[in-house]
Order: structure tokens, then sequence, then C-alpha cells
């Protein structure tokens, strides 16, 4: 099966100062859940498009800090 899964890459919502994003584990449970069934994963967000490499992926997340 093939999975698309989206990463927010705001960081607040809208003009409210308060702080969005998505917890790690909300990602990273399914992802090897998903790729431990034999699906095919594509990683996207809105701002970065799809994330092909391991390093933009990390640098996505570093950013949600």
């Amino acid at each position: 099966m093939k999975i698309l899964i989206v990463l927010t890459s705001h960081r607040e919502l809208g003009n409210t100062g308060k702080k969005s994003g998505f917890w790690v584990e909300e990602f990273v449970a399914p992802h090897h859940a998903l790729k431990d069934a034999g699906d095919s994963i594509t990683i996207a967000s809105p701002t970065s498009g799809i994330i092909k490499s391991r390093r933009k992926l990390l640098k996505l997340l570093e950013e949600k800090k």
C-alpha cells in the first residue's frame, strides 16, 4: 500500500502566538508500523514538499524545537 504522511511546517497557530507542530512520537510510531507492514511511505510538508532524504527530514524535525 502507498501511504502519504504530511507533517506540518508551521511553528505557530496563525497569529495567536501559540505553538504548533507535531509530536515526534505521532510520526515515528505509525511510520515504523507501516514500514514493518511493508507499506511504501512518502513524507511531505507544505513548505518542503516531498521529503526524500533523511537529512531533510531531520532538518524539518529540528526546526520544530
